[in-house]
């Protein structure tokens, strides 16, 4: 599988789960619930809580919530403005699928995440932490579970297993830049 470099983005053509590869396919949702807690002794990650500047690449969830979240849907997105008169951040799709431009959100703060924009080995998220990544080739978040810290060894990359993305009846470990990792959003 051919994964993105440290510093492009990945690739935006696939939004709706269809695979790269026969065995790249985005999880299902649904079947298998993820561990609680992360490792002990380590620094916590970034609450995506950092100001946001224009052109800032975000995850913005645009739709949902539901009862049990099952129905969100997080995408890779830019930070156009806030509509002060509205209380509103409005970003820009970073898929452009369409022959109409980037299709533009105008959401609440609560569904806009600034995404890191710099590799701090303090601040990582531990082996075991739940989270919230864009699945490879996507431009979709799902959730995962860190199965390998992100360092300077392994390019900045964490090994992330995503809910129900199984071969061979095994969950499989996929590389995600930390660019596109955030903590998981509370219910």
């Amino acid at each position: 599988m051919k994964t993105p470099s440290a510093d492009a983005p990945p690739s935006k053509k696939q939004k709706t789960g269809t695979p790269s590869t026969p065995t790249a396919q985005p999880p299902s949702r649904g079947k298998k619930s993820l561990p609680e807690e992360p490792q002990a002794g380590k620094q916590p990650a970034p609450t995506g809580e950092e100001e946001i500047k224009q052109g800032d690449k975000v995850a913005a969830r645009v739709s949902g919530p539901t009862e049990d979240n099952e129905n969100d849907m997080w995408i890779l997105a830019s930070y156009v403005k806030y509509l002060a008169d509205k209380k509103k951040i409005e970003v820009e799709d970073e898929d452009d699928d369409s022959n109409q431009g980037k299709k533009h959100y105008k959401l609440n703060k609560k569904c806009v995440i600034a995404l890191p924009k710099v590799f701090n080995p303090n601040q990582i998220h531990a082996k075991g932490s739940q989270v919230l990544a864009m699945f490879p080739n996507t431009t979709t978040f799902y959730p995962a579970i860190i199965d390998r810290e992100a360092s300077k060894q392994s390019n900045n990359f964490y090994g992330l297993k995503f809910e129900d993305d199984e071969e061979g009846g095994k969950l499989v470990s996929r590389k995600v830049n930390f660019k596109y990792v955030i903590p998981l959003p509370k219910k």
